[in-house]
């Protein structure tokens, strides 16, 4: 039951990006590429500079507010399966939310069932801004990262 369920994630997750964002980027390495989602907040200047920067070097993207349309906990269980990063780096340690809640004390205990439906539960608690194509992800903004993983 739960790989089914973690299957109808990913393939939501990959139908989301192949039909509501059907724009392509240039040629890469002679392999074509979805836009990525960019889940960001409008009022978080490190998303501002992200956004800047994806503007900036022509990268395709949908931009998604991570507060009003955050991901489900299917779509992140896909995101997070699919990229080899720790589950707890998907959170906003320092957002006001994740102390409001306590989670510092209670991730350590938590099922990865329980953290992916937190972090579900509210926008503000994901590090943002999250970018991802379904198989690479990056939070925060690090422009040499950016460039190694999103200009390839």
């Amino acid at each position: 039951m739960f790989d089914a369920l973690f299957l109808l994630g990913e393939v939501r997750l990959i139908l989301k990006s192949f039909l509501c964002y059907s724009k392509y980027n240039e040629f890469s390495g002679g392999i074509r590429r979805l836009a990525l989602s960019f889940y960001w907040y409008p009022k978080c200047g490190t998303c501002r500079k992200a956004k800047k920067w994806l503007d900036d070097h022509q990268v395709d993207y949908k931009d998604i507010h991570i507060v009003e349309n955050p991901p489900t906990s299917e779509e992140l269980e896909a995101i997070y399966k699919n990229s080899q990063v720790e589950l707890k780096k998907f959170f906003n340690t320092s957002g006001n939310k994740y102390r409001e809640l306590g989670l510092k004390d209670k991730i350590g205990s938590l099922t990865e069932k329980e953290q992916l439906n937190i972090l579900a539960s509210d926008g503000m608690l994901i590090k943002r801004p999250l970018i991802t194509d379904g198989h690479k992800v990056t939070f925060g903004f690090k422009e040499d990262e950016y460039e190694k993983t999103w200009l390839k």
